[in-house]
Parts: structure tokens; C-alpha cells; sequence
């Protein structure tokens, strides 16, 4: 949840760099000095919740899913809808930057997928997770003469 929460943050954040620096550019020599490794950071940060962000999500789905027999056709599921958002998500975000730069809004396609992402982090207080009963731990016993 809190890779989430982080995911959505910097979607939300990362358009307001370039507003800080016309802000700031000329005013504070500091600004200056540390805008760019504000951006590595910012991406830094983006890049690493989201490699955590995959597992995580699979761990959550298995969790979720009512019975071991469903888990094929949920992760099936489940990568079909990821590969579809990935495919469909450059065109989106596209529009969305050809309709912020007439007004002066390059940001839009961030803030927006700022807010889907934050729509999904709340989503994820109502999944019903259930620890698995059924995990049987037998210890090893080497066979004689080993």
C-alpha cells in the first residue's frame, strides 16, 4: 500500500519541478544547484516503487484469490489488463499533453495519472486478504550416510 501511496505521489509532484523553477531559477542559488538532482531523485524514486510494485501486486492477488485453482486465471486476467493499460497509456497520455499545451497545462497527463493511481491505492483498503491455512512446513531428514 505505502508503494502505492509513493507511486501516485511523485505522478502527482513530478509537474510541479518545472513550476519551481520559474519560481525560484533566478531568486535562490540553492534552487539552482539542486533542480536536477531533485529530477534524478524523482525518478529514482518513481523507478524503484515501481519495480517493487509488480511483485507486490501479485502477492496481493494470490492473497485474494478464494482458491489455488482460481490463481491461473486471475494472474492470466491480471496480465492482460497490464498489457492492455500499457498499450492503450502512450495515446492516453499523448492526448492528454496535446490538450495541456494549448492552455499551458503540460502537467495534465501527469496529474491524471496521479489520480488514477491514487484511485487504485484506495481500492486496495477494501481487498479482502485471507492468510493461507493450508501451508504444511516437514522438515528434511538426509537419508543415512550423508
Amino acid at each position: 500500500m505505502l508503494v502505492g501511496l509513493g507511486y501516485g505521489d511523485v505522478s502527482l509532484w513530478s509537474p510541479c519541478f518545472i513550476q519551481l523553477r520559474t519560481l525560484f531559477s533566478r531568486t535562490l542559488l540553492f534552487f539552482r544547484i539542486t533542480f536536477y538532482p531533485g529530477i534524478w531523485a524523482c525518478l529514482t524514486y518513481r523507478t524503484s516503487t515501481s519495480v517493487l510494485a509488480c511483485p507486490l501486486i501479485l502477492i496481493t492477488l494470490k492473497e485474494a484469490t478464494s482458491s489455488p485453482s482460481f490463481l491461473g486465471k486471475v494472474g492470466g486476467l491480471a496480465a492482460s489488463v497490464g498489457a492492455a493499460s500499457r498499450t492503450i497509456a502512450p495515446a492516453l497520455g499523448g492526448q492528454l499533453y496535446a490538450v495541456g499545451v494549448p492552455v499551458g497545462f503540460t502537467g495534465l497527463a501527469w496529474w491524471v495519472s496521479g489520480f488514477v493511481m491514487l484511485i487504485g491505492v484506495i481500492q486496495v483498503f477494501f481487498i479482502d486478504t485471507q492468510k493461507s491455512k493450508t501451508a504444511t512446513v516437514r522438515a528434511y531428514v538426509a537419508p543415512n550416510g550423508q
